[in-house]
């Protein structure tokens, strides 16, 4: 489970004073759900799952994964929580000088295990993912979906029970983003992890996911089922919603 109590974090801006990129932000994610973050860019998404990694600590509040707060804890405290959590970057992030096999297994490879024990599971990954056989390819051999779905099975290698996914389709064609979003909801079946996904493609929100949460102007300002998000009155919800149907707009 991961919960946000009361979480504030502003950034400096260039006239020496701070911005708001989230203000009093409460939430509770349920285990093995997957949860969609929406909101225009620079609305605060990505800060909520750095925040989520202890990639930085809020100005107040609480974070809670499995209900232990990461604010206060040390650097090697979070190195612990983190063992439980894989990430999928928005542009996947992959080691160009490594073959595939070594990125999936590099997590792996530094909880010291042997290659005989690394190769198996490596190997089962990209099946999983529908890339079997590609060990010895290099990243730059690939295509854009190819390098996401690498990414996703190196994000599983350790045995996560969070995943956290940074605009998994972005870059790619609907035919790949359904690919990558029918990957999404199979791993959680398979997997049973957690999963916050970091989205603008509505399409993909509506086919994934369990839950929404709606990031505008440093606050929450929606959050529930996508049905629940589709029937809202808010005009910035019906704005935002509209606007990913039909072309961007300016809240």
């Amino acid at each position: 489970m991961i919960e946000f109590r009361n979480v504030s974090f502003s950034i400096p801006t260039s006239d020496g004073g701070w911005r708001a990129v989230l203000d009093d932000i409460s939430f509770t994610l349920a285990r093995g759900a997957i949860t969609c973050l929406i909101g225009t860019s620079g609305s605060g998404k990505t800060t909520l799952l750095r925040l989520m990694a202890g990639l930085g600590k809020p100005d107040e509040g609480e974070i809670l994964i499995d209900g232990q707060d990461i604010v206060p804890m040390t650097e090697r405290q979070l190195n612990e929580v983190r063992r439980e959590m894989g990430f999928v970057f928005q542009y996947s992030a992959l080691f160009d000088s490594m073959s595939v096999g070594e990125n999936v297994g590099f997590g792996l490879e530094r909880q010291k295990k042997s290659p005989a024990e690394i190769a198996p599971i490596v190997s089962g990954l990209l099946h999983d993912v529908g890339l079997a056989g590609i060990e010895d390819k290099r990243p730059s051999q690939l295509s854009g979906g190819m390098k996401k779905r690498v990414a996703m099975a190196r994000a599983l290698a350790t045995s996560p029970q969070i995943i956290l996914y940074d605009e998994p389709d972005s870059g790619l064609d609907p035919v790949m983003t359904r690919v990558i979003d029918d990957l999404i909801v199979g791993l959680r079946e398979t997997k049973q992890t957690t999963n916050v996904v970091v989205t603008h493609n509505i399409e993909s929100v509506r086919r994934i996911a369990d839950y929404v949460l709606m990031v505008h102007d440093s606050r929450i300002v929606a959050q529930g089922t996508y049905a629940e998000i589709q029937a809202s009155d808010s005009p910035v919800v019906q704005q935002f919603l509209a606007g990913e149907a039909h072309g961007p707009i300016l809240l």
